[in-house]
């Protein structure tokens, strides 16, 4: 009688306990760990990407983009430090550095504009924590005296620059040496598991290439693990409800905000007249050692009065071995611009569709000053030609984004190694983001021109609107509101409705105003880690988790 051969019993699932677990080792994730040391309680950090990750980043993948054209994997990285590897802003301190600025208080209200509530929380709410977010960036406390006006409509406002070593190599440092902190990277969180009813999280589903699968149980959970994947986790967790935990409203995914980034113009100096030295004082220097810019934002009651959304508007002198490009001189409007962008598009597709009859009549009128634009540009690269360096002189605009629902991300992507499926990102922008970029423009240009000595030539498309990108800011997908039909977490960072799950990051972002969001990033997760720090470190707080 022949035996039967059983399949190997499948390996036991490891089961790891904590007493807070955060899921993500970027920004926020870190400074909620570090903010917590030395409380006596434990803190599980879950990281998907590797422990010291490539210079270069490592792309997240799993992401599809069916809205404006927006590279997900590439405006973010996995890994221990997340997307602070990236930040590539050269400054007099060194290289790899971000912006910093706190919002205004008028990017936190509702404004009258917003088709949606605004910040449920003040600005005033917010300072203290502010001053911890720039201690731990080594920076000095906010100089608002930098902050006013300068001229008509504009007025100044201060930005400061931050290492992305705090977070690439500082806080992970730190935390490693710390006996009260286990930082486990390779780990993919799956699922978050709750009781049947839904209001307590039990634990976490997670997948290791190394250790298979591994079950996490706490006292509380933080997801930090972005402003896609935050979201994109909620609604992978639909084992006690369909459309996803803290989903009941279908809010969770909704609200994608970037800041649009485009060109407002460039500026022409007068005849005889040299700016470089004076127009660099607007760029990126040192005030007291510290790396700095003053940039520049139209006054809130022109906003208020205006109906528009809030712009940060700063000066970039640019030096290079070639001439500018076509446009970025002044010499050529932005319509010859676009038609000679369409021509190349119908000669690249050989589709002569692509560029209309008037554009080419364009192209014909503007053929004298073509000519000489490609005669500076073919110069350079001759033997007897002297190298550059050639300069302009560009504005360039960072925008508020408008809150909107059609703007979002949602499940529907090819499932990741572990079967979890991808997010498909779907950005858009409205018809008040457009109104904000081109009327900001025209409301700046005599002003600014008058501020930096020069006249500013605005660069618009051919059908009068800005070209926007991205900035890799994702905000807004699980924004904070008093009520859950408004948005995914209440004002204390907790889900609606889910007692021990909190989010921390930019996605929680009600708007997103006019400034980099990486400060109110760590500030917020200054916040929530003294918070966690109470409820479970106290008697009452520790009954009420």
């Amino acid at each position: 009688m022949l035996g039967t051969v059983s399949a190997p019993a499948p390996a036991p699932r490891r089961v790891l306990h904590a007493d807070v677990c955060v899921v993500g080792a970027g920004p926020a994730g870190l400074t909620v760990a570090h903010e917590l040391a030395g409380s006596g309680l434990h803190v599980l950090l879950l990281e998907a990407g590797p422990d010291r990750p490539p210079p270069q980043g490592v792309d997240v993948p799993g992401t599809t983009s069916t809205g404006l054209p927006y590279p997900p994997a590439t405006t973010r990285s996995a890994g221990v430090g997340g997307s602070g590897v990236l930040w590539d802003i050269p400054t007099p301190a060194g290289p790899s550095h971000v912006r910093l600025k706190e919002l205004d208080e008028l990017d936190l209200q509702d404004r009258g504009v917003l088709s949606t509530t605004g910040w449920p929380i003040t600005r005033g709410e917010l300072e203290p924590y502010y001053r911890r977010a720039r201690e731990l960036f080594g920076l000095p406390p906010r100089d608002g005296t930098r902050d006013g006006v300068v001229h008509g409509h504009l007025q100044r406002r201060a930005y400061a620059f931050g290492s992305g070593a705090v977070f690439t190599a500082e806080l992970p440092s730190q935390l490693r040496r710390d006996p009260q902190v286990t930082i486990l990277s390779g780990h993919t969180v799956t699922e978050v598991l709750t009781a049947p009813e839904g209001e307590q999280v039990t634990s976490l589903g997670c997948r290791s290439e190394a250790d298979g699968p591994v079950e996490v149980q706490a006292s509380a959970y933080v997801l930090a693990g972005g402003g896609i994947e935050n979201a994109r986790l909620l609604l992978a967790s639909r084992s006690r409800y369909a459309p996803g935990l803290g989903n009941h409203h279908d809010q969770v995914g909704r609200h994608f905000m970037e800041h649009p980034h485009y060109m407002v113009g460039v500026v022409l100096p007068p005849p005889g007249v040299d700016l470089w030295t004076s127009v660099g004082a607007w760029d990126v220097v040192s005030r007291d050692g510290h790396p700095t810019q003053d940039a520049f934002a139209l006054a809130p009651d022109v906003l208020r009065r205006e109906g528009l959304l809030n712009a940060a508007y700063r000066v970039q002198v640019h030096v290079g071995t070639q001439p500018p490009g076509l446009g970025h001189d002044g010499r050529v409007g932005q319509a010859v611009v676009d038609s000679s962008s369409a021509l190349r598009t119908a000669l690249r597709r050989r589709d002569p569709r692509a560029v209309t009859a008037g554009q080419l009549l364009r192209l014909a009128v503007a053929a004298p000053e073509l000519v000489r634009y490609a005669a500076r540009r073919i110069r350079p690269r001759l033997p007897a030609a002297a190298p550059g360096p050639f300069r302009s002189i560009r504005v360039r605009v960072m925008g508020e984004q408008e809150p909107s629902p059609h703007s979002r991300v949602r499940l529907g992507g090819p499932p990741d190694r572990f079967g979890v499926p991808g997010a498909v990102l779907d950005w858009r922008l409205t018809d008040l983001d457009v109104r904000s970029m081109v009327r900001g423009q025209q409301l700046v240009a005599h002003d600014l021109g008058a501020v930096l000595g020069g006249r500013v030539v605005t660069v618009l498309g051919e059908d009068g609107e800005p070209r926007p990108r991205g900035g890799a800011h994702h905000m807004g997908t699980t924004r904070m509101s008093p009520t859950p039909r408004t948005g995914v977490v209440a004002p204390d960072g907790r889900v609606h409705g889910v007692r021990n799950l909190f989010v921390a990051g930019s996605s929680v972002f009600p708007t997103g105003g006019a400034a980099n969001p990486t400060l109110t990033i760590v500030a917020l997760a200054v916040r929530l880690a003294r918070q966690l720090r109470n409820e479970l470190t106290t008697p009452a707080g520790a009954q009420r988790g």
